[in-house]
């Protein structure tokens, strides 16, 4: 209840900074600053995604273990678990990863050229609807609230509202060149990163594996007991 409570009053915050910000953009021109804002989004949004994976491949990390610590309302591990948690057998961590590691790269690979960023925006529109299925999933369906997620949700409506504002969403053949591109980095990092994954899962295995039969070896009981239900070797006499 108490951590919900501060994400909450975090994200309250966020709002208000970004409500003043705009309030301030009326009255001065702050060109360049949209597309900080919307870098720095961006690059959040990977460091948020980092977590949710590794929540999701179970690794330790003291951070992640107190942002996701359990009470009534708050369980990482419930969502990031639950059947509404993968796309086509994929997880939706490492989608979100992928989408934020080749944006973050789409914009430094360019030096924050305009197309990019429109293509951006643009690519954004498009992921809106999952804001809303990931929120009714939490709170009908799963009924518990993974607060990482939420923080995910934010970043994109963020980086939405400062599309809009910045006047990034505009549409021409140049523009959908560039989504192409984008699209293609996103696909690139996904590639990288499922891969990553998946090779980690297979090292925690083997880990895990080698640790198992160390034990078992070195349990005298247990070793005696295999080693009575193998067949016994007859060697042949030397007679």
């Amino acid at each position: 209840e108490f951590l919900l409570q501060e994400v909450l009053v975090s994200l309250v915050a966020i709002c208000a900074a970004i409500f003043l910000f705009i309030t301030i953009r009326l009255f001065f021109d702050f060109t360049h600053v949209y597309t900080y804002l919307l870098t720095l989004l961006i690059f959040i949004g990977c460091v948020v995604c980092v977590m949710l994976v590794v929540k999701d491949l179970n690794l330790y990390s003291p951070l992640v273990s107190k942002i996701c610590s359990r009470s009534h309302k708050v369980e990482c591990a419930a969502v990031l678990e639950s059947r509404y948690s993968t796309f086509i057998g994929i997880k939706w961590s490492e989608i979100g990863l992928s989408y934020f590691v080749g944006m973050l790269f789409s914009v430094l690979a360019s030096n924050f050229d305009i197309s990019v960023l429109s293509s951006i925006s643009l690519i954004i529109i498009i992921t809106l609807p999952y804001v809303a299925f990931s929120i009714i999933c939490q709170k009908y369906y799963i009924k518990v609230w993974c607060p990482l997620c939420l923080v995910v949700m934010v970043i994109l409506v963020l980086i939405f509202c400062i599309s809009l504002f910045g006047g990034y969403i505009f549409v021409d053949v140049q523009i959908l060149y560039t989504v192409i591109k984008v699209i293609a980095c996103i696909f690139i990092s996904f590639v990288i990163i499922r891969l990553s994954c998946k090779l980690s899962n297979t090292i925690r295995d083997f880990h895990h594996y080698y640790h198992v039969n160390n034990i078992i070896k070195s349990d005298k009981t247990v070793f005696e007991s295999l080693l009575q239900k193998e067949k016994e070797i007859k060697t042949p006499s030397c007679d």
